[in-house]
Formats: C-alpha cells, structure tokens, sequence
C-alpha cells in the first residue's frame, strides 16, 4: 500500500502499524523517506500517516513524524480559518452576478436590474438590484 492508496484518516490509523512494517520497520530508511513525502502530500491520510509514525516509530523517526504533523496540522488550520466557507459561517455572505458569476466588490459594478446570487451559510439566494448605493 503506497501513501496515495490510503482513502481516510481512519484507514491511515488502521493501516499504520502494517504500512511501519511494510517499509521495514521504523529504523528503516523507506520509514524516514515516508516523513518528508507525506508532509509534502498535505493530505488529512498524510496527516495521520504522521501521527501514525510520530506514536510507533523510532525515536529519531518519532521525533521528526512529529514535528511534520505539528507543522502540516498548523497549515491546515491556517488554511481552513481562510476558507470563504469559514467566512460564511460567521455571518457573510458572498455575492456573484448572476449571470457571469463574478465576485460583486463594488456597488458601482452592479446596474439596476441585474441579478445577483448571495451565497450564504446554508443555501442560496436571487436578488434583482432595485437599488444601488455608491
């Protein structure tokens, strides 16, 4: 099983110990090569890959498995408090024209008329500009 053929975080924790045996245990250099390969995949299976080898590897392979989840997991968070869907929860709402589907940033873009597309939390609206404010 390579790193590309593990389908979930779960299936990464079941699988670890097999995946540790299967590279030659975790003296071994195929274990190592999998630390900076997983970090590169960033992938959630990556991620646990990582933890996977950080609870059971050797201690040099611990440490560094370690040390590369703590760095993906801070990017992932990174990432995710950036996602417009994260925007959205709190409270916003993104705007697109209708019928280009182009992001709305300036009142002055939008005639009066036009139809516009409000992306909220959960669901979607229509709304024809009746007014426009600059």
């Amino acid at each position: 099983m390579v790193l590309g053929e593990i389908a979930s975080p779960l299936e990464a924790e079941l699988w670890g110990s097999d995946i540790l045996a299967a590279l030659g245990g975790a003296a071994s250099l195929a274990a190592q090569a999998m630390v900076p390969a997983a970090e590169r995949s960033g992938s959630p299976e990556a991620l646990a890959i990582l933890r996977v080898l950080g609870a059971l590897g050797w201690p040099d392979l611990c440490t560094a498995a370690t040390e590369a989840a703590e760095r993906l997991a801070a990017l992932a968070a990174r990432l995710d408090s950036l996602s417009p869907l994260r925007v959205l929860e709190r409270g916003y709402a993104v705007v697109t024209d209708a019928a280009s589907g182009r992001a709305i940033v300036d009142a002055a873009t939008v005639s009066i008329g036009d139809e516009l597309e409000i992306r909220l939390r959960s669901g979607r609206l229509r709304a024809r500009t009746s007014a426009r404010e600059t």
